[in-house]
């Protein structure tokens, strides 16, 4: 039997087309026959099909995979082990353990992680390395006001006076325990304590009216600048888009109006991913996200780490 993987970083590719390689296994009676790497530079569902045709794979390991693909590969003769979270070297040991199936990693990765015996460079998980992770921490001389040895060399001083000033008054808002304060008052306190005057709203069209209130709430104590990520009227000449989805995100856009009106202290409302990132990198002022969208939980994305089914389907939804 031969097993493809498509790979992105020594890990089981999310999606298929984003792998930057695919590593064959041959198996003859769950022992390991030899092993393959085939460089790949981003693939096409169609190109892909074809190279398991041409290596004669029969079953196909992979992340997030569309029906119709799911589909097309089984009417080709090849099987699917999907929605598989691994790296390279856990799955071989699945394959030789008989313990591999459709879902694998999900539960079983970050169980048994710490034991994962760390050989050398390629044998590494590449985004886990037990001396720089504080979830395989067992000691926590951080909770007990000790220094670890992660944090030996830390400077713990801020040069800036204006950190210090917002680490402190951040604190008091965190320490406000005869009272539950809501994002919304943590801000407008945060902000009182900080004596800024100007405010500035970088917010998402699709959030227009939460950030509508929220600035009217604001402005009983501040200035308050709403910016439209819609700012700058840029039109994009994609054909299959939607009227209302031609005018282009512009967060360099939103952050240079308010380096320029020269605001204390900006507030994200809704912006895409990778916008914020944006957004923030060229803000003079600092920043914070009050509200993030998140079109399928009612824009509260932490709902989805309480959640089996999202937890299950989140390799999935990379692919839709």
């Amino acid at each position: 039997m031969i097993y493809a993987v498509p790979l992105f970083q020594r890990r089981v590719a999310p999606r298929c087309t984003i792998a930057d390689s695919i590593l064959f296994i041959r198996v003859n009676r769950h022992n390991i026959i030899s092993r393959r790497h085939m460089p790949l530079n981003g693939i096409s569902w169609t190109e892909l099909i074809k190279v398991l045709g041409d290596n004669k794979v029969d079953t196909l390991i992979c992340g997030g995979i569309k029906r119709e693909y799911r589909q097309l590969s089984r009417e080709c003769g090849i099987e699917i082990i999907e929605n598989v979270v691994s790296t390279d070297e856990e799955l071989v040991r699945a394959i030789k353990d008989r313990t591999l199936i459709s879902g694998f990693g999900f539960q079983t990765t970050s169980q048994h992680r710490n034991e994962v015996p760390i050989e050398n460079d390629t044998a590494r998980d590449f985004w886990y390395i037990k001396e720089q992770d504080c979830f395989g921490c067992n000691e926590q001389k951080c909770l007990e006001g000790r220094i670890c040895d992660l944090a030996s060399e830390l400077n713990s001083s801020y040069e800036s006076k204006e950190i210090e000033l917002i680490l402190e008054s951040s604190r008091d808002i965190s320490l406000e325990e005869e009272r539950t304060l809501c994002r919304i008052s943590e801000v407008v306190y945060f902000a009182l304590e900080m004596h800024y005057q100007r405010i500035g709203v970088a917010y998402c069209i699709d959030l227009a009216e939460p950030a509508q209130i929220v600035t009217q709430v604001m402005r009983r104590f501040f200035q308050v600048f709403p910016i439209c990520c819609k700012i700058g009227g840029n039109i994009l000449t994609d054909p299959m888009l939607s009227d209302t989805k031609k005018i282009a995100c512009n967060p360099k856009g939103q952050a240079d109006v308010l380096n320029k009106i020269g605001v204390d202290f900006n507030i994200i409302i809704g912006l895409c991913i990778g916008a914020d990132c944006i957004f923030s990198d060229i803000s003079n002022a600092p920043v914070t996200t009050l509200f993030v969208k998140d079109r399928s939980l009612a824009n509260n994305p932490i709902g989805a780490v309480y959640s089996e089914y999202y937890l299950k389907e989140v390799t999935n939804s990379v692919v839709k």
